[in-house]
């Protein structure tokens, strides 16, 4: 075996190689084998990197400044299906709110599995602050039913108890959950499977 075959076998060795990769470039490393992707997801350092896992902490008493998204995610949103992907302070109040919508509910309900999925979405340093979602996804344009962008968008603002920052995944899973398994797509629609009352109902 050569030197070269015993550094990219050997996880240690390797992990020392792909901590100085920018993100864009750890991200596209993880796909080129299955020892790459062990090596990766096995290291805490590149996990977060990628945002797979909450970064360290930031020391007790430093100030909070600012947040920050996933710039992985933010991106590359129209490759994930994102129509926004925005945040708001709320200086005087305190907090924040995180808006993601998708461009359809096709793209909510049914993407091709992807490891953006399990990133998490924002990360605010220092001191716990409060954190509201604002989730939601834009419907097909319907026969008798508002055509105007904002008119469209279904969405749904909560918190999570415990505080937590999600992942992708869970923003997608918690618009799954509230809008319930109701064919959204514009095919569908214009078939006449989708109704006006049972929309309603879904929501409801």
């Amino acid at each position: 075996m050569s030197a070269a075959d015993t550094v990219l076998t050997t996880p240690e060795l390797l992990e020392t190689i792909l901590v100085h990769l920018p993100p864009s470039q750890l991200l596209s490393a993880h796909l080129i084998s299955r020892t790459f992707a062990a090596a990766i997801q096995a290291s805490p350092p590149l996990r977060r990197t990628l945002w797979l896992s909450p970064r360290l902490p930031v020391p007790p008493g430093a100030p909070v400044t600012h947040y920050n998204f996933n710039p992985l995610l933010a991106a590359h949103t129209r490759a994930l299906g994102i129509d926004t992907l925005l945040q708001w302070h709320l200086d005087k109040r305190g907090g924040l709110i995180v808006d993601v919508y998708w461009r359809s509910w096709a793209h909510v309900v049914d993407p091709p599995p992807r490891s953006s999925d399990h990133m998490l979405v924002l990360q605010p340093p220092g001191e716990k602050v409060e954190v509201s979602w604002s989730v939601g996804f834009y419907e097909g344009r319907r026969a008798g039913l508002p055509v105007g962008r904002e008119e469209r968008k279904r969405e749904w603002t909560f918190g999570w108890e415990d505080g937590r920052l999600p992942t992708l995944g869970m923003l997608r899973a918690a618009v799954v959950e509230r809008f319930g398994v109701v064919d959204w797509s514009p095919a569908h629609e214009e078939k006449g499977v989708v109704t006006e009352e049972g929309v309603l109902a879904a929501v409801l």
